[in-house]
Formats: structure tokens, sequence, C-alpha cells
């Protein structure tokens, strides 16, 4: 044999062996038994695949509460969203008042999501605020668009609103029966609550929904929000709440250290451990509205701090894990 065809030969050899291991590697990757694709990993997308971690929201309401339970309540590792609750933009400039400010710093430097929120009727500077406000699409918008504007400039991920009247809003009118809606009235109402919608799009957060007995039509309001947190839920009242037709995707929770409700006893707040060792109670919405009773915000964030203690931690971010029980 010549040396020439000698080489000839080897470099044959080379690339056969060659082809054969890119043909192998090649199977390894693309072929029905790869363990790397998603369907062995677990990481596609499957309809009705695992439920995604529930939104937790801690309430911080800029009058009654100090930074103390906003703090504690962050250092539980449960929270991962807050409200900033304020009154309406009219009634209070959020940046001339310090503890709004400092709040609002706490919680972006938590790393947790903040939703700014806001009353949306004037309740004390009323001067050109009417009864008629109900009826009026640009007031929504107007309202809708300050309300992003605001949350623009304090970098909030989210915005909320409460539809609830205060104080002396004119609006209370329809709360309390002065003014009755007639059924032509609400369907004039839910026209203009869509011709708002398709102007100035819908708020993530609105209170409240879920409602029964209500004059004020806040279902048709409650419309206006992706997120429709309860209040027909705030009461440990398991019956009540099992009757709530109206949709809402946010059970909410009054939480205190006491069940008594001494000025209203038929209407028990939650406890901390019961409201999530019976989980089942919201766990098929989207999360859970944690609303501590005025003036007891420190204590019931003890409590929160406490309940967190003693669940087990996820190894990897060392935060609490909390076991979700499905409703049957």
């Amino acid at each position: 044999m010549s040396k020439k065809f000698i080489r000839v030969l080897a470099l044959l050899m080379v690339m056969l062996a060659g082809g054969i291991v890119s043909f192998v590697l090649i199977s390894a990757c693309s072929g029905d038994d790869d363990t790397r694709s998603p369907a062995k990993t677990g990481q596609e997308k499957v309809a009705g695949g695992p439920k995604e971690e529930p939104i937790i929201i801690w309430h911080w309401g800029s009058y009654y509460d100090d930074l103390e339970p906003l703090k504690l309540a962050l250092s539980t590792g449960l929270v991962n969203h807050v409200t900033i609750g304020t009154i309406h933009r009219k009634d209070k400039d959020f940046r001339k008042d310090l503890k709004v400010l400092k709040a609002i710093k706490i919680v972006k430097d938590s790393g947790v999501k903040l939703i700014w929120l806001r009353w949306l009727w004037p309740a004390y500077d009323v001067k050109e605020s009417r009864a008629e406000d109900l009826f009026d699409p640009n007031f929504y918008i107007k309202e809708i668009r300050y309300l992003r504007a605001e949350a623009n400039e304090i970098g909030a991920d989210f915005v909320a609103l409460d539809t609830e009247a205060y104080a002396y809003s004119p609006i209370q009118a329809y709360d309390k029966g002065e003014i009755i809606l007639k059924a032509e009235d609400l369907r004039r109402l839910k026209a203009i609550i869509k011709k708002v919608i398709d102007a100035a799009g819908k708020v993530d957060f609105i209170f409240p929904a879920g409602t029964t007995g209500n004059i004020m039509p806040y279902g048709i309001l409650s419309e206006l929000g992706t997120n429709r947190v309860s209040e027909d839920t705030y009461y440990s009242n398991y019956e009540a709440i099992k009757k709530i037709k109206t949709p809402y995707e946010i059970f909410g929770a009054y939480l205190n250290t006491t069940r008594e409700n001494k000025k209203h006893p038929h209407l028990p707040y939650f406890l901390v451990p019961e409201i999530f060792d019976n989980s089942y109670l919201w766990s098929d919405r989207k999360g859970l509205y944690l609303y501590p009773r005025e003036g007891n915000a420190k204590a019931v964030a003890e409590e929160l701090v406490k309940y967190a203690r003693n669940l087990p931690a996820v190894r990897a971010e060392k935060k609490p894990q909390l076991n979700i029980k499905r409703a049957e």
C-alpha cells in the first residue's frame, strides 16, 4: 500500500467516525427520549396546571396605621403586595404627607408589589361634587387617569380604587337610600361604566365587590377593576360567605387579635391563624386581602409574625410555606 493511499484511508476513517459521533449526538438531543425537553422537565405550560402563588395583600392606611405594623407584616415573608391607602386626591396631597412617603419607600425597598389606593369620591373637599357624578363618565375617566399619573410618579406597581362614599360625599345619598335608583338608572350606569372602560381601561384592584343587600350599585362599579375585592367576606361568618353570588377575585378579611366585634356582635373578626388555616375559604380566588382593624394593626402584625415563624420554610427562598387547602 502506498503512503498516499494510507493517508486517504485514514482520513476517510476519521470522517466516518465523526459522522457516527455527530449522528449519536443529534439523536440524543432530538429523539423521542429527549430528557432535556420541556415534557421531561415539567417546564411546559399545561392547561389547568399548578395554581399560581396567591396574592397576599397587606392593607396600610395612612390615617390609622403607623409604620411599624407595615415593617412587621413585610418581615414575615407571607405578604407579597401592599396597598398604601389614602383618601381622595382632593382631600390629601400625598406629596405633603411624610408618613405616606416613608411607607412608599418601605414597601419599594422590601421588593413586594406596591398598590396605590385612592378613594373614588371626594369626601371632604366636596365643593364641586354632585350626586349626579355617579352618571358622569368623564368623572371616572379623569379619576382613573389621575390615579395612574400618581402611581407612575411614585413608582407603584398597581392602582386601586375604593368606590365607597365617605364623610360628606354627595354620593352617600344613594347608599343611604335618599336617592333610589330605578331599573333604567342601573341600565344607564352599566352603559356608562362600559364607556369608561373603553376610554380609560380598568384599574388593577377595586373595592368593594361580592356585596349583597347594598342599595349602592357596587356590583356595577366593580366592573371598573380587574381584581375585585370582596367586602362581604370581611367578617368570620362562614354561612354568609357561602351565600355571596356576585363575582370577586380577592377575598377580603378584617383581622384582629380577638373575634369580638363590640359594635356589631353578630359580625366577628377573623384571627390570623384562622384565615390561613381555613384557606379553603379563599383558595379558589386569586388571593387574600388582609385588613387589620383600625387602631390595632401593630398587634395584628405581631400575630402574623408569630404565625409565620411556625410555618415550614422553603429552603431555596427561606420563606414560610403556606399549606393552601382547596375548597371541596
